[in-house]
């Protein structure tokens, strides 16, 4: 699984995602909004799957390296692991580091077990924080 010990979440952006789902302006007399004003103007669309998701926040590396998986593929690198998985919404772009936000998500909901060879979880785009040129060795 990646990340292994290195799973890192994007602290306020999951706390202003629960404040917002949580949040009923009318309940409270509108204080609610500028809590989804803001978790609003941090996030990309929001994700349909996100309250039962985990959110990341994780480095990626400038190349994609040779790996296997059911077959001979090619990899990102992030955090300083092999990823397996696509990340839908991303593209790598060569000679870059990119840190990420992206969601975590159950890509088999209803099923106990994934199909043989295949990742229990999907994972989505929600932002890239930067991306830089990354420096020649």
């Amino acid at each position: 699984m990646p990340f292994s010990g290195r799973r890192r979440l994007g602290v306020a952006l999951a706390v202003m995602l629960a404040l917002s789902a949580c949040a009923d302006p009318q309940a409270d007399g509108g204080g609610g909004a500028a809590v989804e004003d803001a978790a609003a103007s941090t996030q990309a669309p929001p994700a349909a799957s996100a309250p039962d998701g985990m959110i990341l926040e994780a480095t990626v590396g400038p190349e994609l390296v040779d790996c296997v998986g059911a077959a001979p593929m090619r990899c990102l690198v992030v955090d300083g692991e092999l990823f397996y998985e696509p990340i839908e919404g991303f593209e790598h772009q060569k000679g870059y580091e990119y840190r990420l936000v992206m969601e975590q998500y159950d890509a088999w909901p209803g099923q106990e077990e994934p199909p043989q060879d295949a990742s229990r979880y999907g994972y989505r785009l929600i932002e890239v924080i930067s991306k830089e040129r990354a420096a020649q060795p």
